[in-house]
């Protein structure tokens, strides 16, 4: 390495004139250096000492740039911290950021590259292939279905024997890359291997070929097996030149792996696809020149069957392959990445390149390599004596052997491709060695010229005074400045006080609920333009932003967001909308000292990203104060973890397949919180068909996620739904609470394949039948173990809790009012089956329901199972049922046997209380059940409610019941649709065109939208004639006839309604329509030849309207429910102590207690059980 003395006096002239790195200004003549910047002079080596050409001001980097032979080094004024991954060419250096990085944007500092080559910012192997024909004999011939060499011959060198047959033009004896090759000229051109059945109902096969393009870019084909009847699989190049290989399923739904522009150049390439179905994931990978796919898929079915023959090069049309296409191969099994390099033929022995010599400016005390690479296929060494020695060193880890390093203030690397791939970025940081403190002045608790605060002498400053909030500021160790890491703001974000309490039986989260990039402030390396401190500064409005090489500030921002982050980077993003076509992916790599934040410019200023899907992959990240529009998110990789989702919004989310996730969690995700974000108006709700939008998913191996504060309304699917059949490990430790849920599709919540499971304190109301829900605004089933359901309020759906299969579930402390059945056709209250309960449970061999409180419910708690199980039904208040049916019902013996109902309070207004218990189809009173069956203490009284919330009547549907039917199909101008015949008049019963219909069918009437049993919704009339109704579109995949169903609809008009006789409407009650949110009052009642019909006030006169996330049809109480309603002074529910708010029965053995369990967690604790998730 050079000396100082070859360091060159810089020319001004020369370095202002480049104008791209500083801003310079010529005054009479002479250059002037626009700073805060410091700038370096250097040869192409560094050298240890450099003389400095302007004032140094505080900073924490420098950077390299090759300029003309020489290097330019700029200190500017942000901060790199942790910077892993790559920006440009180059090394950063600096005094606290000691740290090298190259990109391989050039090879300016590399040299003795052997077999190697630097191109589009990275470096691989480069060299002449040598593939070999694979032979029939070799362990390459295992598995073989097809081989064909293309050696002047078609014929197939597998044991199968099926040659090939030329279509169109294909010429097959010119030049390949082993002898001879087919060319197809992109037109029609293919070669046809015939049926193929043997890729059908596989679980893995192989495809490899060598291939080389014309330089076409058009999609085309190199081979496939889908076009006819059914699709298997292709094999593409797409038009921007990357490879594409896809699984279809029996739907003909593609599951696609890609290599990006794997094919973009006119040169030889190895082309494999491999699906191997004995893998739980990725399973669908495509090759390129031996190197694996940027995108993998996972497929868990058999291949499909199909009629389609098997196209090599293409098919019969004409996006057939322009080129060459050489040595085909097929197997019906997964071959390994080794055999595909096989096929390569051996690369050489060396594929190597060495660092020049690159300058730490003063000694350092260790050394640690990163760098990008792939399954371990790179040694690297490092030297510090220029070369005449080398260490081995691993990714990541830090060298400390003094013997390796040695004192030495330069050091050089190599690195050895072990494989055939390529390497994005190599980084270097090193600690230097500090100098002795000559006078310790710090550490006395007293503060003294030259400290700014020592030990508890800080002065006045506080959190509040630095502008950050509440918390406390303590001194840093060297009395250098302030911690305000544990400081926290304010704003509308997060708790003034700090002091978030998670909801009953919930534990609080490790990470996610209380950091702020506040923590951050007065640290150097961050700049605070009004919001907090930050390191990227992203407005696409500004005209004045750019990308090149810069962080972002108000007066210069990035255009972009970047896309790698590291630990300390606080991301603020301006403007927008933020709008891409496909899918976009964040990498976070945080730590929990330095969590890496993704946020919008404050709350009430949220940017608007616009697109299809936004992926985050890291740790420790968290994303804030975003709108996501047509948007949703996926956590992308495996194994990620400590993620906070909070202050966004996403909505208008519309995947192009109708199904979807919003917000989606992918396997394994661990310590997971979505907090205080509004999920509403994705998919469509009433579309009529089922499109399965869902506001949250969870899948298999995730643990510790935590969904609290959040409002979910208007979602095509389930709010939150956990993964269908769920392969182990289920996801366990599952946090729901305090969450605003209704009026999705299906389910506020659907608890599928899990364990330890909390659902408390959440508010759940507007759920009613739809083609995949019976309207349970909390659905459990699929066998679930441990499953709490904890102080939730339920209301305003057709039923409140069914828990159809579980292991065990618990449902305490629930207050559950106002749920109706939906359909009076076919409802029997007498049946415990029936819809309208409180709770439901079926197929638990463990359940208890304590402490819950039911009113203006059909029904209250039924169980209709008939396989053993323990049921316990103790301090439940159940009262004022709207049906005549059952206050608490178990239908069979083999639950009643040996089940307990105790301690209960019932009450029915005008008549007793009653109980069904067992097959005897008895109705008892309540003395009569204890009595008869041995229970203690359930009493038939008066809870003597206080402050009963008051819900407005939903006008119910008009039901027409079509006797003797038929569901056929008709041509109108000349399109496809469904006719509904029957007995009935639809005319005459009031159905007009235009209106929305649901239509239930009791048989299987052949509907695509609802199987039978089950309703199709939202429908439109397109016309109506006597006993014939035409729908404005085809819903029946065949004509049936001699069926029975049920028209179901809303009046057309919002001003003048049809309701049941029964319904007992009178002037001046509160309605709405549809649970639409919008107030009516009842004007008059009157009746004509249809039916009994009510007159409303246009709902444009009503002036107290109702916003449709606050709408509960609850107009009295609503917005304080849990502390207003409750019992008097004196109810027969209470019997300890002055309990004058309580919802349950209390009773010394039953009585629910909050105390804290081992681990700390406050959690309501009874006789010999805890409520909550099991310990871990």
């Amino acid at each position: 390495m050079q000396d100082a003395s070859s360091v060159a006096t810089p020319d001004i002239d020369a370095l202002c004139s480049c104008g791209t790195w500083i801003r310079c200004t010529s005054v009479s003549g002479s250059w002037i250096v626009d700073s805060p910047t410091q700038l370096y002079i250097q040869s192409e080596t560094m050298s240890s000492k450099q003389k400095k050409l302007h004032q140094k001001t505080p900073a924490s980097a420098f950077l390299r740039i090759g300029l003309a032979g020489l290097l330019v080094v700029v200190l500017l004024a942000f901060s790199t911290t942790a910077l892993l991954s790559p920006l440009s060419s180059g090394a950063l250096l600096g005094e606290t950021e000691n740290a090298f990085l190259d990109g391989f944007d050039s090879d300016v500092f590399l040299e003795k590259m052997t077999n190697t080559a630097v191109a589009d910012g990275k470096i691989r192997p480069v060299f002449s292939f040598s593939p070999v024909e694979i032979a029939s004999s070799s362990s390459l011939g295992n598995g073989l279905i097809g081989l064909w060499h293309l050696n002047g011959s078609l014929a197939d060198a597998s044991p199968e024997k099926r040659s090939l047959a030329r279509k169109a033009s294909t010429r097959c004896f010119v030049t390949g890359i082993l002898s001879k090759a087919c060319r197809l000229d992109g037109s029609r051109d293919y070669l046809d291997a015939g049926d193929f059945s043997d890729l059908e109902g596989i679980r893995s096969f192989s495809i490899s070929m060598w291939v080389k393009n014309d330089g076409t870019k058009e999609l085309q084909y190199l081979a496939q097996k889908n076009w006819g009847s059914g699709d298997t699989f292709a094999l593409q190049r797409t038009t921007d030149g990357s490879a594409a290989f896809s699984i279809y399923s029996s739907t003909g739904k593609p599951f696609s792996a890609m290599y990006s522009h794997g094919l973009a150049d006119t040169k030889w390439h190895l082309v494999t696809g491999v699906f191997d179905g004995s893998k739980a994931s990725d399973n669908v990978v495509i090759f390129v020149d031996g190197v694996k796919g940027n995108q993998t898929a996972n497929f868990r079915q058999k291949t499909s069957a199909s009629t389609s023959r098997l196209g090599i090069g293409g098919r019969n049309d004409a996006a057939s392959w322009d080129g060459l296409i050489d040595e085909i191969a097929v197997w019906d099994r997964a071959i390994t990445d080794a055999e595909i390099k096989s096929l390569l033929g051996s690369p050489p022995l060396v594929m190597s390149f060495e660092s020049k010599s690159i300058s730490t400016q003063e000694s350092f005390s260790s050394l640690t390599p990163r760098w990008s690479e792939v399954d371990h296929q790179c040694a690297v060494e490092v030297s510090t004596d220029n070369g005449a020695s080398w260490c081995s060193v691993e990714n990541g880890v830090a060298i400390l052997d003094l013997n390796c390093l040695l004192p030495a203030d330069s050091f050089k690397y190599r690195i050895r491709f072990l494989s055939v791939h390529e390497l994005d970025w190599v980084r270097f940081d090193w600690n230097v060695v500090s100098p002795p403190v000559e006078t310790p002045v710090c550490g006395n608790n007293k503060l003294e010229t030259g400290e700014i605060c020592d030990g508890t002498d800080i002065g006045s400053v506080s959190c509040s005074t630095l502008g950050l909030g509440v918390g406390a500021v303590s001194c840093n160790p060297d009395c250098s400045g302030f911690d305000s890491s544990s400081c926290r703001e304010v704003p509308d974000d997060l708790d003034p006080t700090g002091e978030w309490k998670p909801p009953i039986g919930i534990p609080l989260p490790s990470f996610g609920i209380f950091e702020s990039h506040v923590m951050y402030a007065g640290q150097e390396g961050y700049s605070d333009a009004g919001n907090g401190p930050y390191t990227y500064l992203v407005d696409n409005s500004s005209s004045a932003c750019t990308d090149s090489s810069n962080r972002g500030s108000p007066q210069k921002p990035r255009c972009t967001i970047p896309s790698s982050l590291s630990a300390g980077d606080v991301v603020e993003i301006r403007g927008g909308p933020y709008s891409y076509d496909d899918r976009w992916l964040f990498t976070l790599n945080g730590s929990k000292q330095k969590p890496v934040f993704f946020r919008g410019e404050n709350s009430s200023k949220k940017p608007v990203i616009i697109g299809k899907q936004v992926r985050f992959d890291g740790k420790f990240g968290i994303v804030e104060n975003v709108v996501f529009d047509n948007s949703n998110i996926l956590f992308y990789g495996d194994g990620f973890d400590h993620w906070s989702i909070r202050f966004n919004e996403f909505k208008n989310y519309r995947p192009a397949t109708g199904a979807g996730k919003v917000i989606n969690l992918k396997e394994n995700a661990s310590d997971m919180v979505v907090y205080k974000n509004s999920i509403h108006d994705n998919g469509d709700v009433l579309s009529d068909v089922e499109t399965d939008v869902h506001g949250f998913t969870v899948y298999s191996g995730s643990k510790n996620i935590w969904v609290v504060d959040n409002a979910f309304f208007n979602n095509a699917g389930d709010a939150v739904q956990f993964c269908h059949h769920c392969p182990e490990p289920v996801p366990h430790h599952v946090y729901i609470g305090r969450n605003v849920f209704h009026d999705d599709r299906e389910n506020a919540i659907d608890i599928k394949e899990s364990r330890d499971v909390v659902i408390s304190e959440n508010k759940m109301y507007g759920y009613v039948p739809a083609s995949a829900s019976d309207g349970s605004a909390i659905i459990v089933h699929y066998g679930p173990e441990r499953v709490w359901m904890l102080f939730n309020e339920i209301f305003d759906s057709s039923n409140g809790i069914r828990i159809d299969g579980a292991k065990s579930a618990f449902a305490i402390g629930n207050v559950i009012h106002d749920i109706h059945h939906y359909y009076s056709n076919g409802y029997d209250p007498s049946e415990i089956w029936q819809p309208g309960n409180g709770i439901w449970v079926r197929d638990v061999p463990v359940f208890s329901a304590v402490g819950n409180t039911l009113f203006s419910v059909d029904a209250g708690i039924a169980s209709p199972g008939n396989s053993s199980q323990k049921h316990f039904f103790t301090n439940n208040i159940v009262s004022n049922l709207t049906e005549p049916s059952h206050h608490l019902g178990v239908e069979y013996t083999a639950v009643s046997s040996q089940s307990k109902a105790e301690n209960n309070l019932f009450f029915q207004p005008g008549s007793s209380a009653t109980v069904k218990w067992g097959s005897d189809s008895v109705v008892y009173s309540v003395s009569s059940f204890d009595s008869k069956f041995g229970m203690n203490d359930n009493v038939d009284q008066n809870p003597l409610f206080v402050n009963v919330p008051v819900s407005c009547q939903a006008v119910p549907l008009r039901e027409i019941v079509g006797a003797n039917g038929s569901v056929s199909e008709v041509l109108v101008d000349d399109q496809k649709r469904t006719q509904f015949s029957s007995t009935t008049d639809f005319e005459a019963a009031g159905v007009v065109s235009g209106a929305r219909l649901m239509v239930k069918s009791f048989d299987d009437a052949g509907l695509d939208c609802g199987e039978a049993g089950r309703d199709c919704r939202f429908l439109t009339v397109a016309s109506v004639n006597g006993n014939k109704l035409v729908l404005d579109r085809l819903v029946n995949s065949s004509s049936v006839s001699g069926i029975e169903f049920l028209l179901s609809f809303y009046p057309f008009t919002a001003t003048e309604v049809y309701v049941l006789s029964s319904s007992g409407y009178a002037m001046g009650d509160i309605v709405e329509i549809g649970n639409d949110g919008v107030k009516r009052i009842v004007e008059s009642v009157s009746s004509d030849a249809i039916g009994k019909k009510i007159i409303l006030t246009d709902a444009t006169k009503v002036s107290s309207g109702i916003v449709a996330p606050t709408s509960m049809c609850n107009w009295k109480n609503n917005s304080n429910i849990a502390r207003d309603f409750g019992l008097a002074q004196g109810s027969p529910a209470v019997d300890a102590g002055a309990l004058d708010s309580v919802y349950g029965l209390y009773t010394s053995l039953y009585n629910v207690d909050i105390t804290n369990d081992v681990a700390g967690t406050t959690r309501p604790k009874g006789n010999d059980w805890d409520i909550g998730a099991m310990e871990q």
